[in-house]
């Protein structure tokens, strides 16, 4: 952002500066807010969003909260309906309370709380019952150890292994696009016949069904023997030797 235009944004409340925003061509603005959601409203037929809480919601029948930072310190958690000993009562909590962070006020300190697992959706019902949908989001399947880069002499045939991963144990399917005809994928094996010198590039694909990841594949197809450029005749020697003249043709 330019030094001219910085220091006006300093003078702007947040609606104005979300504003502006829209005004410089933004199509959304969302907003994050502690523990509690903003106002919501259309400028210029186009949403702003002024705090969305700690991502919970409801649709009447149920609350769903839901936590997916993928980290190892959790800063969502929740109580749950376990009675506790306050003074001399014993007190049974009648709702489930979410935080960001556990009270250490009294006696809210005392609830027994839980953190989150990490990408977690939490479902809880009118009556307090409530269970979580663990690793609740599809995760992109990711390609091992693949090279981008392949030189190969052109009187070969050659294969290349696709291997991938998914933390979410899916299955996967590999596809390929953009590729010579003399480049065949079969199951998860590339299967490379080369018909001609040059460079080639194309795309190799793995899909979970519904999210790819996609890399590019350069062949590099030479050819390696000399080129003969001239063979002449050693005079005097009744045809017994020959001077060839030859250059490389490939360089590396």
């Amino acid at each position: 952002m330019s030094s001219s235009i910085s220091p006006y944004l300093n003078f702007l409340t947040p609606k104005k500066l979300c504003k502006f925003f829209i005004d410089s061509g933004v199509d959304a603005i969302v907003c994050q807010h502690s523990h509690c959601a903003g106002s919501f409203e259309h400028y210029k037929n186009r949403p702003i969003i002024y705090g969305q809480g700690n991502f919970i919601f409801s649709d009447g029948a149920n609350i769903y909260a839901y936590h997916s930072d993928d980290d190892d310190i959790s800063d969502l958690y929740y109580s749950d309906l376990t009675p506790i000993s306050i003074d001399d009562s014993t007190y049974v909590p009648n709702f489930i309370s979410i935080m960001s962070q556990v009270p250490t006020t009294y006696p809210a300190s005392q609830l027994s709380w839980n953190s989150f697992e990490n990408e977690s959706l939490m479902i809880i019902d009118n009556e307090g019952n409530y269970y979580f949908i663990n690793d609740f989001i599809n995760h992109t399947p990711q390609f091992e150890s693949l090279l981008l880069d392949y030189t190969y002499w052109i009187m070969d045939d050659y294969n290349i292994v696709l291997n991938a991963s998914d933390i979410d144990g899916d299955s996967l399917f590999f596809s390929i696009q953009n590729n010579p005809d003399w480049v065949v994928l079969e199951n998860q094996t590339l299967y490379i016949y080369p018909e001609e010198l040059g460079n080639f590039t194309f795309e190799v694909i793995v899909s979970d069904g519904e999210l790819d990841e996609i890399k590019s594949i350069t062949l590099n197809i030479v050819e390696y023997r000399p080129i003969i450029n001239s063979v002449t005749d050693v005079p005097n020697d009744n045809g017994g030797w020959v001077y060839i003249n030859f250059s490389k043709s490939y360089k590396s």
